[in-house]
């Protein structure tokens, strides 16, 4: 993806795929995955348009992945109507600060 704009504050750090790991918590249950569990779980393909705030638009762009409803399914955690995501490197945020909080949809559908 040669065209995607990659706006960052500093350089980004290589993580070997054997050190990757992510867990998924509702603060009282939770699941870690490795990179080749989290790529066994269903992938699913989507094109949508890219408006980004500092005002550039990509158009047509492929996405290919876990959703979110998916992950959350596996990892038999609550239904929630917000997840906040937290990433290698990331500050985490105050609480009351929307930044890094996504709007789960009920539905199964992107």
């Amino acid at each position: 993806m040669s065209d995607f704009p990659v706006l960052t504050v500093s350089a980004t750090e290589d993580i070997d795929r054997d050190d990757w790991a992510m867990t998924v918590t509702d603060g009282i249950s939770s699941k870690s995955y490795d990179w080749d569990q989290l790529h066994q779980l269903p992938n699913t393909t989507i094109t949508s348009d890219i408006h980004c705030v500092t005002h550039w638009t990509k158009f047509d762009t492929v996405w290919s992945g876990v959703r979110v409803n998916t992950l959350f399914e596996d990892a038999g955690l609550g239904d929630y109507d917000f997840a906040s995501i937290g990433s290698y490197g990331a500050t985490p945020q105050p609480p009351g600060d929307r930044s890094g909080r996504y709007r789960r949809n009920r539905r199964d559908h992107v």
